[in-house]
């Protein structure tokens, strides 16, 4: 059975689930300032992801933007039909303040999202806190594209316009007749108007001079999420299938662990040929989140999983202090950080003054539980910041000193839950720099 699940960012651990068509519906009562009537956004560049529902010409669309390794990735998903969301393509126009960013910057992945380094667009726009986003939308694109998905002039439809420059809708409620977004072809008026825009802003000069137009592809429908079946688990341990998936000469299917066995239903040996089909349908199914038993709701498909796992609020962590063996989730360890730890300073901010104490938990809601202090050898001195909770997790821990004549943070090395940055005292000395004015921050 086809099920949806509430399409916003994890964040808001939204445990709705309906009909496609009531999603809309949902957004409307539950997550208002997520749902637009109109194709530009602004994107923050300090929030790290987010969902947002778009209601454009008729049609539901769900716009995703996450930055990690300082990327912007913007993907665009119609809700609707398979047939008809593999016939879908778009572009974004981006500002940075009164700026266009030129499409130099923009990038697609394989998966067909946008990408955008951050890195490079701060060189040339200085410091860039958020973005204007606009998607442009085509319906029933053609085969004429190159094969690396970029498409040419000639590719473009001759009523592709620049969608910044139109007169943007008011937001309707969806109790107000018709659900729409933008101009009809039955008002004259309101297509004479469009058309002036489109003659104001298109410059098909200047897309022939640089050749190209980056564009990506929704070809993803939430129609096609199923919710996961016996088929993904396997036939021996139970446990629910992931890719590689092996089969045995009966058909049945095996994980990793058990591929070395034999079959306990027909006693056959598990051989090496893999179960194609259900690799390939694989991300089709939902599949539950691997903290189920502590209380997180959430089924994702496949290659979401591994995402919202590392930063799942039901995580389980673990206490970094030595001989120490209690794990539990963010509160239950917080309180035994409490009770049997309470020597240690508890800081709640994720920023550390080692002037002011040699070790503390950071402890954030959201953020997590860190284990910070400073340990000073016979030549050098090391700085550690051990992260509480999933290994996959990851965060950027940055040192600073109040004085001396480092101009830039020095950014502290991960391995595993660790991250940890060592200076000798001749380097200490040459810059000037004492070890008890560092600064110690952590961000996601």
């Amino acid at each position: 059975m086809v099920i949806y699940l509430c399409p916003v960012d994890r964040k808001y651990a939204c445990s709705w689930e309906g009909n496609s068509s009531d999603i809309l519906d949902h957004f409307e009562k539950e997550h208002d300032d997520l749902l637009f009537f109109t194709n530009t956004i602004k994107i923050d560049l300090k929030t790290p992801s987010e969902n947002r529902l778009f209601f454009i010409d008729d049609e539901v669309y769900l716009g995703q933007t996450k930055i990690y390794d300082n990327v912007l990735v913007i993907y665009l998903r119609y809700l609707g039909p398979e047939k008809l969301a593999a016939k879908i393509s778009y572009t974004v126009n981006l500002r940075s303040g009164d700026q266009l960013v030129s499409q130099e910057y923009v990038s697609v992945s394989e998966q067909g999202s946008l990408e955008i380094k951050l890195e490079s667009l701060e060189e040339v726009y200085n410091e860039v806190e958020h973005l204007h986003c606009t998607f442009n939308i085509t319906k029933g694109f053609g085969s004429n594209s190159s094969d690396d998905g970029v498409f040419l002039e000639d590719d473009l439809h001759h009523d592709t316009f620049d969608f910044l420059h139109m007169p943007i809708p008011r937001k309707r409620s969806l109790d107000e007749g018709k659900r729409k977004s933008f101009p009809s072809q039955g008002n004259e008026s309101e297509v004479n108007e469009v058309s002036l825009v489109r003659s104001k802003t298109i410059n098909y000069e200047e897309i022939k001079r640089r050749n190209i137009l980056k564009r990506a592809s929704s070809n993803l429908s939430l129609g096609a999420i199923l919710e996961s079946d016996s088929d993904l688990n396997c036939t021996n341990c139970g446990i629910i299938l992931v890719p590689p998936i092996f089969l045995c000469p009966c058909g049945h299917s095996f994980c990793l662990k058990c591929k070395s066995g034999i079959c306990k239903v027909c006693m056959e040996d598990i051989t090496d040929e893999r179960n194609t089909e259900l690799e390939g349908k694989y991300n089709k199914y939902l599949h539950p989140c691997k903290y189920k038993k502590g209380g997180c709701p959430q089924k994702l498909i496949y290659s979401d999983l591994n995402e919202h796992e590392a930063s799942c609020a039901f995580c389980d962590y673990k206490c970094p202090m030595d001989e120490c063996s209690f794990v539990g989730q963010f509160k239950g360890l917080s309180k035994h950080l409490k009770l049997i730890h309470g020597s240690t300073k508890i800081l709640e901010a994720f920023i550390m003054f080692f002037q002011n104490t040699s070790e503390a938990f950071l402890v954030n809601e959201e953020k997590g539980i860190f284990y910070c202090y400073v340990k000073y050898f016979p030549d050098n001195v090391l700085w550690e910041a051990v992260f509480c909770g999933p290994k996959e997790r990851r965060f950027f821990c940055e040192l600073k000193f109040k004085e001396g004549k480092l101009k830039k943070p020095l950014l502290l090395r991960h391995i595993e839950n660790t991250y940890s940055v060592r200076m000798s005292f001749q380097e200490l000395k040459r810059l000037k720099l004492k070890s008890k004015n560092a600064v110690l921050t952590i961000t996601c």
